[in-house]
């Protein structure tokens, strides 16, 4: 008779190594076996795997036994993804970043934006983490419900974000805009500006002529 697959996890799904750009610095997020990266919807996202493999068999009648599948129930399995019975193989419903464990499997919703934010294109808002190229403009509104990442510098009128702030061109914003973030900030200087942070603020230059508060 066949065995039926014992003890099933969740996996990274491998992937091949890419090789980061030369004129890259940013380090590159779908390396190999990564569990933190990023896919869009109907991409494969994970796989289903099992501490003891499943076996087929023939019963006594002379006919093939298929191992039957057990039991998802104890694994956390969020509605951001869908699991293929086929190919035993997570996929994504929805654009952003995987978040995985052996036991749990979920789908931040992430943006990336590349250019400018300014008054041709408006404020922005998303629900999960977002990433920035360029720079976000006087008077302009962005707000991230995950980590905002800026590789210019900030300058808008109001600027949110539930996790991290990492500012790659400083913050510049004024005494009368809104730059606050729920986790850290990073920035590589802040001139003239009101900063608050829910976490910890590292600068790498200076500080001038601003309100700065951490409150961690």
């Amino acid at each position: 008779a066949g065995r039926g697959a014992e003890e099933p996890f969740i996996a990274p799904i491998k992937r091949e190594a890419k090789e980061p750009p030369a004129d890259s610095s940013e380090q590159q997020s779908e390396n190999a076996n990564s569990t933190d990266h990023i896919v869009r919807t109907g991409e494969p996202c994970a796989e289903l795997k099992f501490g003891k493999a499943a076996v087929s068999g023939i019963n006594i009648f002379g006919t093939k036994v298929v191992p039957t599948l057990p039991s998802l129930s104890g694994l956390g399995i969020d509605s951001s993804v869908r699991f293929n019975a086929e190919d035993l193989r997570f996929y994504a419903m929805t654009s952003g970043k995987v978040e995985l464990s052996d036991r749990t499997i979920a789908i931040t919703p992430s943006e990336v934006f590349n250019g400018d934010i300014d008054s041709t294109v408006g404020n922005l808002k998303c629900v999960g983490d977002l990433r920035i190229s360029g720079s976000i403009m006087p008077g302009i509104r962005v707000e991230a419900g995950g980590n905002l990442y800026v590789g210019g510098t900030v300058h808008g009128q109001f600027v949110k974000c539930a996790g991290n702030l990492h500012a790659e061109g400083g913050i510049v914003a004024g005494q009368t805009a809104t730059i606050e973030a729920g986790g850290d900030i990073f920035a590589t200087y802040i001139q003239d500006s009101v900063v608050t942070s829910g976490g910890s603020i590292t600068v790498v230059n200076a500080i001038i002529g601003s309100r700065v508060t951490a409150r961690t």
